[in-house]
């Protein structure tokens, strides 16, 4: 109604058969042996369907952290049984990964360097078993050590500690 400025809005929801969950196929299997991936999933098997379900097992086909891609998909169609099959593709990613890294820090009384490397498998034996090895390695160099200091600098008694600055600076 432009007049009113106003709408009437109307939902019709169509509320289909229940189905629990029937076959769940894995499909885009290369390495992975498809019985690790079924023991991440067995709690879906003859749950009752939702999509919220599905997207559990999404969740749980990705965090075994060895596919680039996850897809879950419910059939078309409900058997005469009452069940829905669903379909699960993945894609497996690469098992090794290499990382190599540089750094370099720098302050006025000091400066490092460092590298950093990382080697991952994440199937090393063909049982989803990880290897991670990381190394760092470092060197940093503080220029006090190198500082020749006057004899009546640092004086034998407590006494306290006086930072001044010479010149004109941000605090006056």
């Amino acid at each position: 109604d432009l007049e009113r400025l106003a709408a009437e809005v109307q939902f019709a929801i169509a509320v289909g058969a229940r189905a629990d969950i029937g076959e769940i196929r894995i499909v885009g299997l290369e390495a992975v042996p498809e019985y690790l991936v079924q023991r991440e999933i067995d709690f879906a098997g003859g749950e009752r369907f939702s999509p919220a379900l599905l997207t559990r097992i999404e969740k749980a086909v990705i965090a075994m952290d060895v596919f680039s891609t996850v897809t879950v998909v419910a059939d078309h169609e409900i058997g005469a049984d009452g069940r829905i099959g669903i379909t699960v593709a993945v894609s497996e990613s690469e098992p090794q990964l290499v990382k190599v890294g540089v750094g370099l820090g720098l302050e006025s009384t000091r400066w490092e360097e460092r590298v950093t490397g990382l080697y991952s498998h994440h199937d090393i034996f063909g049982q989803l078993t990880r290897f991670e090895l990381r190394i760092k390695a470092g060197f940093g160099l503080t220029f006090g050590k190198f500082t020749t200091w006057p004899n009546n600098a640092i004086p034998a008694a407590p006494a306290p500690f006086v930072i001044g600055g010479l010149g004109a600076g941000p605090f006056g």
